[in-house]
């Protein structure tokens, strides 16, 4: 009974060093999870910021695209528009570029290793919301 006492003993204590090992991974694991999940959270929040200026922007251009339209369906040649026309066409080019700057930029930059995480790139995202949102605030949108 001595004998079977010590050997359950010894591997009862195998199996507890086995749970801590365990509970170790799990804790580091949690944390790993932890990360992802506030780094996916904090993504979807920037970019929805980002998506919903883009709009704005586009819908400025869909505005003054669809009345460029009208007016070249008309007219073709420039010294005939009037200047409001001729403001119109201009914003219509202005607003082009400005949605072309906001679709180069990149959300997320890649690492450059394999143990570093991406990380969001709030300097450009943040510049390209401040360009857009002075350009929509000169037309006082």
């Amino acid at each position: 009974m001595l004998i079977g006492g010590v050997i359950f003993s010894i591997s009862g204590s195998a199996i507890s060093n086995k749970a801590d090992e365990a509970y170790s991974q799990m804790l580091k694991s949690e944390r790993i999870i932890n990360d992802i999940c506030s780094y996916l959270k904090n993504l979807r929040e920037v970019s929805q910021k980002y998506y919903d200026t883009l709009l704005k922007v586009n819908d400025k251009y869909d505005k003054w695209f669809k009345a460029l339209k009208t007016t070249v369906n008309s007219k073709t040649d420039w010294n005939a528009f009037s200047a409001e026309e001729k403001l119109n066409a201009e914003n219509t080019v202005l607003s082009v570029g400005m949605l072309y700057e906001m679709c180069k930029v990149k959300l997320v930059l890649t690492s450059k290793t394999d143990s570093n995480k991406n990380s969001i790139n709030h300097s450009e995202i943040g510049d390209a919301t401040a360009k857009a949102t002075m350009f929509l605030d000169s037309f006082g949108y």
